[in-house]
C-alpha cells in the first residue's frame, strides 16, 4: 500500500485542514448565537430601553448590536451608530492623552502637579516630601477627595472651561493622607489631569483625545462634546427620559461613544488594532497600579492609570477596564489580555438585570477556560498573620466615615481549607475573596494577581491593603457595637412612634397624660418622627443633582430636617430638667428617658460628622 505524499499535494493538505477547522466554527457560531439569544431575553426582561453592545473574541470583532429606542415613548430604534453615556469610562481617554505625551517625551508622570500645572491651587501638607504626581491624579492617590454636591450641581449646560471650572473649587483639593499612599476614587484628580494634557499640548483637552485618539481608531462616533439628540441614546428614570445635565469636569464622566467605536477601543487594549496610536508597553503600564504601599509591597491588582482590574469566577483570569453611570444610563468596559477578548455594554434605564447581562457576556469570552486547581491547603498557622476583623479607613468622601464600620468592614478567616475575605457581618456589601498565602502577599485565585498585602500606614500603621483599599485591624465587637447603636435608635425610634400614635390619645382621655410623662413623650416621638425621616427621605427620595441649590425643596427641606432633629433631641435632653422638681415614678418613665437619651448623643455624633443642618450646596 502506498502512503500518500500530503506535502506534494498542497490544494490536498489546504482542504483537509479546512475540514479539520470546521467544528471549531460551528461551535464557536453556536456559542455566539446562544449569547445573542441570552443577551436578547434578559433585555426584554430587565425594562431598560435601549442596549448597546460589542463584543470582541479571539481578537476579532465578533458582535455588535443595539437593542430598544433611544428615547421613550416613541424614539427612533437604536442602532450601531448611536452614541451611549458612557460615564467614567472617560476617564481612560484622560490617561491614554496623558499616555501619549509620555511617549512623545513630552510629559513625565512623576512631575509634582505644582509644576506641570501651578495655576491649579490645591492643598498638601506633605507638599515637602510627598508632592501630588501626575501619576496620583490617574491612579487617585492623592488623598483627594470625590467632587461635591456643590460641583455636581455646578452647571446647567455643558462648559469646556476646565481651568475656569477647577478654579471655582479649589478648597476640594486637600490631601487627607501622604499623596502616593492610598488610593481614593476622585473624579476632581482626572479633570486636573486632563488640564495638564491640554496645559503642555497646548490644545483644548477634547480636541486632543479626538485628534490623537479617535481619529487614529477610526471613533468617528465618539467624544467629549454632547451630541445632538437624535444621535444619543437618552438616560432614562423610572421609564421616561431625563434632561442629562453636563457635569462641572467634563473629561470625569462626559464622553459619549456608539458600540462600533467602542470595539475598536477594545482592539487597541488588546493589540489587536490595526493603527495603534500608542504601543504595547505603554497599555501595560496603563493596567499596572504602582503608586499605593500595597504596591510596592508586591500587590499588582488594583487600579492602575483609569484602568482597573477584576476576575470572574475563580478562573484566574484578570480582566481590565472601567465601569462608568450616570444617572439613568450604565455602561462597562472589560476586557483579557490572556483571553485576547473583551467587551463594551451600554444600558439606559433602570439598569436592572445588568449584572446577569455582563455575567452571561463574561461566561461565553471563558467558555473554553477551564477553573485552574490552586487550591493551597494552607495550615492555621501559615495564615494566621492575615487572620481577623478589618475595617476600611478610606474612602472617597469624609461624611461617610459617619457609617457604622461593620458594613465596610471585612473578616478573613481560614474556612474548608481556603483563606477566605469576606463581609465581616450580614449586612457587609464585601463579596467572597478567596486568598491563596504566597511569601508576604496573598493572590486573589479569581484573578491570579497578588491582591493584598500588609502595610505600614504612615497615619495609622500597621495595615491591610487588598486591591487598593485600606483595612485596619480591629476587634468584632468594635466592629459590631456601632451597628447595634444604630440598630438600637432606629428600633426605639420606631417604637416610640407607634406608642406615641396609639397609647398617648388613650391616656390622654383618661386623664393619665400629665407633667413630667407628657413633655418627655412630645420631646421623645418629636425626635424619633425627625430621626426616621431624615434618615428614610434620601433613601425613599434620591437626590436629584439639578436640585441641589440653596432654595430647592429637597435640600431646603433636608436642611432643615436635620436641624430640627438636633433641636428637638437637645430640648429633650433640656426636659429631663423638669424631673427633679416633680415626684414621679422612674419606672414608668425609664423607656422615656433613653430615647431622649440616645437621641442627644446621637445628634452630637451626627453633628460632629457634618450632617446636621445639611447644606448640600455647599458640600
Amino acid at each position: 500500500m502506498t502512503i500518500p505524499n500530503f506535502k506534494s499535494c498542497p490544494v490536498l493538505l489546504f482542504l483537509l485542514s479546512l475540514l479539520m477547522t470546521l467544528p471549531t466554527f460551528a461551535d464557536n457560531n453556536d456559542d455566539l448565537e446562544s449569547l445573542k439569544q441570552d443577551i436578547k431575553r434578559i433585555y426584554r426582561d430587565s425594562g431598560n430601553v435601549a442596549l448597546g453592545i460589542a463584543v470582541v473574541d479571539n481578537g476579532r470583532v465578533a458582535w455588535i448590536d443595539t437593542l430598544g429606542q433611544q428615547e421613550l415613548p416613541e424614539g427612533k430604534p437604536a442602532n450601531q451608530r448611536t452614541r451611549f453615556h458612557v460615564g467614567s469610562i472617560s476617564k481612560m481617554f484622560v490617561a491614554l492623552s496623558a499616555l501619549k505625551l509620555t511617549e512623545q517625551n513630552e510629559l513625565d508622570l512623576q512631575t509634582p502637579l505644582y509644576q506641570l500645572a501651578p495655576e491649579v491651587k490645591h492643598h498638601n501638607p506633605w507638599e515637602n516630601s510627598d508632592p501630588v504626581r501626575l501619576v496620583h491624579l490617574l491612579e487617585h492617590t492623592t488623598g483627594w477627595p470625590d467632587w461635591s454636591f456643590a460641583e455636581l450641581a455646578y452647571t446647567e449646560e455643558q462648559s469646556l472651561d476646565l481651568l475656569g471650572d477647577l478654579n471655582a473649587f479649589p478648597e476640594g483639593r486637600r490631601s487627607r493622607w501622604p499623596p502616593g499612599t492610598r488610593m481614593a476614587y476622585s473624579n476632581v484628580g482626572a479633570a486636573v489631569a486632563a488640564y495638564v494634557v491640554e496645559n503642555v499640548s497646548g490644545v483644548d483637552f477634547y480636541n486632543y483625545v479626538q485628534d490623537n485618539i479617535l481619529t487614529p481608531l477610526d471613533m468617528y462616533d465618539s467624544g467629549f462634546v454632547t451630541p445632538n439628540q437624535d444621535k444619543l441614546a437618552r438616560p432614562h428614570i423610572n421609564g421616561a427620559p431625563v434632561h442629562y445635565r453636563p457635569q462641572i469636569y467634563y473629561p470625569s464622566s462626559a464622553f459619549t461613544s456608539s458600540p462600533a467605536d467602542m470595539a475598536q477601543l477594545l482592539l487597541l487594549f488588546l493589540g489587536s488594532s490595526e493603527n495603534l496610536p500608542l504601543s504595547t508597553e505603554t497599555i501595560l503600564r496603563m493596567q499596572a497600579p504602582t503608586t499605593t504601599l500595597g504596591n510596592s509591597a508586591g500587590i499588582t491588582a488594583g487600579y492602575g492609570l483609569a484602568n482597573r482590574t477584576r476576575g470572574f469566577k475563580e478562573h484566574g483570569v484578570v480582566f481590565h477596564g472601567h465601569d462608568g453611570r450616570i444617572p439613568g444610563a450604565m455602561a462597562t468596559l472589560s476586557y483579557s489580555p490572556s483571553l485576547n477578548s473583551g467587551y463594551f455594554l451600554a444600558l439606559t434605564g433602570s439598569g436592572a438585570g445588568a449584572q446577569k447581562l455582563l455575567n452571561t457576556v463574561n461566561d461565553y469570552l471563558l467558555r473554553n477556560h477551564a477553573k485552574p486547581e490552586t487550591k493551597s491547603n494552607p495550615t492555621k498557622e501559615s495564615v494566621s498573620k492575615w487572620e481577623g476583623y478589618y475595617q476600611q479607613v478610606q474612602f472617597p468622601v469624609d461624611f461617610m466615615n459617619f457609617l457604622p464600620t461593620a458594613l465596610t468592614s471585612i473578616q478573613i478567616s481560614l474556612e474548608k481549607g481556603e483563606l477566605i475575605a469576606k463581609g465581616a457581618t450580614p449586612f457587609s456589601s464585601k463579596r467572597d475573596t478567596i486568598f491563596i498565602p504566597k511569601n508576604n502577599v496573598l493572590i486573589d485565585k479569581g484573578t491570579g494577581l497578588q491582591t493584598a498585602a500588609l502595610v505600614d500606614d504612615p497615619l495609622i500603621g500597621n495595615a491591610l491593603q487588598i486591591g487598593s483599599t485600606l483595612y485596619q485591624e480591629t476587634s468584632k465587637v468594635r466592629l459590631w457595637l456601632p451597628l447595634l447603636c444604630w440598630i438600637a435608635i432606629l428600633a426605639l425610634s420606631a417604637l416610640t412612634l407607634i406608642c406615641a400614635i396609639i397609647l398617648s390619645p388613650i391616656r390622654y382621655f383618661r386623664g393619665k397624660l400629665e407633667p413630667p410623662g407628657a413633655e418627655l413623650s412630645f420631646w421623645a416621638a418629636l425626635s424619633s418622627l425627625t430621626f426616621l425621616v431624615s434618615a428614610l427621605y434620601p433613601i425613599l427620595n434620591p437626590l436629584d443633582i439639578t436640585r441641589i441649590t440653596p432654595w430647592s425643596w429637597p435640600s431646603t427641606f433636608l436642611f432643615a430636617l436635620t436641624l430640627g432633629y438636633a433641636l428637638c433631641s437637645m430640648l429633650g435632653v433640656i426636659s429631663l430638667k423638669s424631673l427633679r422638681k416633680i415626684p414621679f415614678r422612674l419606672k414608668s418613665q425609664l423607656p422615656l428617658i433613653m430615647v431622649i437619651i440616645s437621641h442627644g448623643a446621637m445628634s452630637v455624633y451626627l453633628a460632629l460628622h457634618g450632617l446636621i443642618g445639611v447644606r448640600l450646596w455647599s458640600w
